[in-house]
């Protein structure tokens, strides 16, 4: 769970541009994050919401990224914007009971080593070590290791060589 305020404030730092904006940023996660590895980057308008995210080494975090309850693993590179869903079935949608009343459920979803996404990326389910997502694509399932994927839903187009 979030210590009171962890959001406000990811989000508050998230407006300040520029090489202070960063190290704000690399700062304030370093500190309250669940694990934060070394040479995090976090660009500008980029917000990580859970503070149980796990983040390893080397990963970059492009600008207006939304990233939810995670663990991702060394050597990312996340374009901007990517999103990170804290998993496919967060709402429930039971009839009978409206929307805002609907049960959340949250699950943490797995970045492997070394993945790359693509601007405009849903993440919503695992991506497995190596993967590669296209722009505008919607992981709904699982990855295989060094599969590129892409589309709505996203599906294998291709492996990493």
């Amino acid at each position: 769970m979030n210590t009171p305020g962890f959001r406000s404030i990811s989000e508050l730092l998230a407006f300040i541009p520029g090489v202070l904006g960063m190290k704000l940023r690399l700062f304030w996660y370093r500190h309250t994050l669940s694990v934060c590895g070394s040479d995090l980057f976090v660009d500008w308008m980029a917000v990580i919401r859970c503070q149980q995210t796990m983040i390893g080494d080397r990963v970059n975090i492009g600008p207006h990224s939304w990233i939810g309850h995670c663990w991702i693993g060394d050597d990312c590179k996340l374009s901007g914007p990517t999103y990170v869903l804290s998993g496919m079935h967060t709402h429930g949608t039971e009839r009978g009971r409206l929307i805002r009343e609907q049960p959340v459920q949250l699950s943490s979803v797995r970045i492997g080593h070394d993945c790359w996404t693509g601007c405009n990326s849903v993440i919503g389910s695992h991506l497995a070590n190596g993967t590669v997502v296209g722009a505008g694509s919607v992981v709904t399932n699982p990855t295989e290791p060094y599969s590129i994927v892409g589309g709505v839903p996203a599906r294998k187009i291709g492996e990493r060589q």
